[in-house]
């Protein structure tokens, strides 16, 4: 479970940063870029994690389309993996890393980047001086906003998870299917206070950065 949301996290992120920079300028299509970006939020995760299975079953449309691309040659082995569930967990939670992301890009003065600009730094050094560093708390609440929606998924690995059982799915067989309600309770204890951990930690580096 901590793999799979780690993995999931870190993706997200750097999935998420790229398209905040991008959404902050004005192009053509870019609200239909927005709209696909917070699409997965509007999709309640049962039916997202259906439609994803489906999508990418062996028979599914991405296989069709590739193989008659002649892209591949065989389908690939996503549903019911664990590269397939970080897949699905990316899909369906970084677009709240992205709406936090966007939120802090939306706080930094341009006057900032103008002045980094005018003092003869290329964009790379004023995204690594300057915005990065004013981008760090946002980068932290969304990672740990992410984090924290993989580490309590239900619908996504019970739908796509397949013999892979994260902690909540198996909290819910433990309790249902082997009827053994104290070790379903113990694990949702300690799934609690992993959780609860680390909003404490996420608060505690607010408080040092605020001070």
């Amino acid at each position: 479970t901590l793999w799979l949301s780690f993995a999931a996290t870190v993706l997200s992120v750097l999935l998420s940063l790229p398209l905040a920079l991008l959404l902050r300028r004005r192009f053509a299509g870019r609200g239909a870029l927005q709209f696909l970006m917070m699409l997965p939020i509007t999709i309640p995760a049962l039916v997202g994690a259906l439609g994803l299975v489906i999508l990418y079953d062996r028979t599914g449309w991405l296989h069709v389309v590739l193989i008659r691309l002649h892209l591949i040659t065989q389908p690939l082995a996503i549903d019911y993996t664990i590269s397939g569930l970080i897949l699905f967990y990316v899909w369906m939670f970084f677009p709240f890393g992205g709406l936090v992301i966007m939120s802090g890009l939306g706080g930094i003065d341009p006057t900032l980047e103008e002045a980094s600009a005018v003092a003869g730094a290329s964009p790379l050094v004023t995204f690594r001086r300057v915005l990065l560093p004013l981008l760090r708390g946002s980068l932290w609440a969304g990672g740990v906003m992410i984090f924290l929606q993989c580490f309590g998924a239900f619908s996504v690995p019970l739908i796509a998870g397949g013999d892979h059982q994260p902690v909540g799915v198996r909290i819910y067989r433990v309790a249902n299917v082997f009827l053994d309600w104290p070790l379903a309770s113990a694990m949702a204890v300690v799934m609690g206070i992993i959780q609860a951990g680390l909003v404490m930690a996420y608060q505690s580096a607010g408080r040092r950065r605020a001070t």
